[in-house]
């Protein structure tokens, strides 16, 4: 049997930050660990160049040939790859790589969620409109959707205080503020429509926040994985940039001086798995709330979610993630592995469910190469 080949898109087109971010958790992976398929990478940059290579290391980098984007449809059909793995950050990079390639033709070609599932994730207004439209508004913490035409309706909160913001667009907690009362919110409502067209504006959760993942077998039964506890987050406060990532000074393979980012969210002290065998009402209303949003959002394959537990139990969802890298540092491969279920397992299973979902006729023309 050939090797199929995985198509790795990395880096970002948004910004240098968010293309160092992605390396980190796409040189997590170990392609040997994956039999039966070919790991190559398409790296992008900021400056809307990118670069077809072997590998991810510094010198490979360095010295591979860059083109641009325009050139990106053509590279692609003569790669001719079986399937395409998102592993690029940015808000902009996603967008754009997948428009391209419903241009093509074949966007059921990537693995993991529909196209149209990463636009609306990756706008968390738009989750929320989607949820709050299928009847499952209950699922999220109460809020709304603040735009800069009803901008005075946020004055009438149907919520107390205190409340968070969000800019819909950004990621990893960037963009997020709680609020204690009406001036600082409307403070922070007014930066957020600087950035963006809308801006979220929720009911605090006071309580435990929470990630966990779920899985879509090929039979379409849903596997819950397992649920991480922030430790690091404290009832009364919330996640933000800073205790996700660590920017640092370090030495590429030439010795130059180069920005460095390590993810620091998760380790000994600042998160633990949840015992499923002894908290089973945790577990119950976890698995409840997200099932419920995978199926209302018609997710497939696979999806990451952030909670908040409140006082009593009740759970609500945060926000719905759609990125994973199966690599060590991957929430997937994390989730996955505590529940007893092998990484390579899991990507095998989430290929084949891919590739079954190929139009035949679109695999001939990338094929041929024409």
């Amino acid at each position: 049997m050939d090797n199929k080949v995985i198509l790795n898109f990395v880096g970002s087109l948004d910004e240098e930050r968010c293309l160092k971010q992605s390396l980190v958790f796409t040189r997590s992976v170990n392609a040997d660990e994956f039999e039966n398929y070919l790991f190559k990478y398409i790296m992008c940059y900021p400056d809307e160049t990118f670069s077809y290579v072997a590998d991810l290391k510094d010198e490979t980098l360095a010295d591979s040939d860059r083109f641009t984007m325009e050139r990106l449809p053509k590279v692609i059909k003569e790669i001719s790859p079986d399937l395409m793995l998102m592993q690029a950050f940015g808000y902009e990079t996603c967008g754009k790589y997948r428009k391209m390639f419903e241009k093509m033709g074949n966007p059921s070609i990537f693995m993991g969620p529909r196209t149209d599932l990463h636009f609306i994730t990756n706008e968390k207004a738009l989750t929320r409109k989607m949820l709050e439209s299928r009847g499952k508004a209950a699922a999220m913490a109460p809020g709304m959707v603040v735009t800069k035409e009803n901008r005075d309706s946020v004055h009438d909160l149907p919520f107390q205080f205190p409340v968070v913001v969000k800019v819909p667009t950004l990621e990893d907690s960037k963009g997020v503020t709680k609020c204690l009362d009406e001036q600082s919110m409307m403070v922070a409502v007014d930066l957020a429509l600087e950035i963006g067209e809308r801006v979220v504006v929720e009911k605090f959760i006071r309580g435990k926040e929470l990630r966990t993942g779920v899985i879509e077998d090929e039979n379409g039964e849903l596997i819950l994985l397992g649920i991480f506890e922030y430790d690091v987050i404290k009832p009364d406060s919330i996640k933000d940039y800073d205790l996700v990532w660590k920017a640092s000074v370090g030495k590429d393979s030439a010795g130059r001086e180069v920005e460095t980012y390590q993810t620091i969210l998760y380790g000994p002290g600042r998160t633990h798995f949840v015992d499923q065998s002894r908290e089973s009402k945790v577990v119950e209303n976890v698995k409840d709330a997200v099932f419920c949003v995978f199926r209302a959002m018609d997710i497939e394959d696979y999806a990451i979610f952030d909670l908040r537990m409140d006082d009593v139990g009740n759970v609500y969802v945060l926000e719905v993630n759609l990125f994973s890298c199966f690599g060590a540092l991957g929430n997937i491969t994390k989730l996955a592995k505590s529940v007893g279920l092998a990484n390579n397992l899991v990507f095998d299973m989430m290929a084949k469910k891919a590739l079954g979902r190929i139009k035949k006729p679109n695999v001939q023309i990338l094929k041929n190469g024409n």
